[in-house]
């Protein structure tokens, strides 16, 4: 099977799976499950202490995947680091051979187990997403068709919005309608 990068540059359809390290120190449970996708997922996506909830850093979990012939999409959620922090981590996956990051803004911490916590929220990284790129050393892709390249923005508070070079070239309506496939087709054909 081809790793997640190569299969998004060829335009295939991708299957991706999502792994949440554990509240302790015992990777086993999570590495249990990360072997019985070996060969059937193009990335993993390993999230960064989702709901709000602690947890180990995806960035540990992804080097135990990458031993395992997987390829980790870690998740990177800007709540949690500012834009320093983002840099540093972004440098040691790369440095650790992990390739594919997911940023995202994150769940409120009201919703976690750190209810009392303060998020971050560096604002002027999390609006603009090729900020990302630009501060990643990972050779971050970017997926061109004819001269177009799509990324995908969060919503921060506000209401979901196609990123800017999207709106260039497909309305919502078209690309919600996309995802509605890819969904439709998932559930018709996928694996659970």
């Amino acid at each position: 099977m081809r790793r997640f990068r190569e299969s998004l540059q060829a335009g295939e359809f991708v299957v991706t799976a999502e792994l949440e390290p554990p509240k302790g120190t015992d990777l086993a449970p999570v590495l249990n499950q990360a072997k019985g996708l070996v060969g059937l997922v193009h990335g993993v996506n390993v999230t960064d202490n989702q709901t709000a909830v602690m947890r180990m850093c995806p960035l540990a979990v992804c080097k135990y995947l990458l031993d395992l012939g997987l390829d980790p999409i870690m998740q990177v959620t800007v709540r949690d680091r500012n834009r320093m922090a983002i840099q540093s981590d972004l440098l040691g996956a790369h440095a650790l051979g992990i390739r594919n990051v997911l940023s995202l803004t994150g769940d409120p911490m009201k919703v976690g187990d750190h209810k009392d916590a303060k998020p971050v929220f560096d604002y002027n990284l999390c609006v603009y997403c090729d900020d990302c790129a630009e501060v990643c050393p990972t050779e971050s892709i970017v997926i061109e068709k004819n001269g177009y390249k799509v990324m995908a923005r969060g919503k921060l508070g506000r209401h979901p919005k196609l990123a800017d070079v999207l709106k260039e070239f497909a309305t919502e309506d078209e690309v919600l309608e996309i995802l509605k496939s890819v969904v439709e087709e998932y559930m018709k054909n996928g694996r659970s």
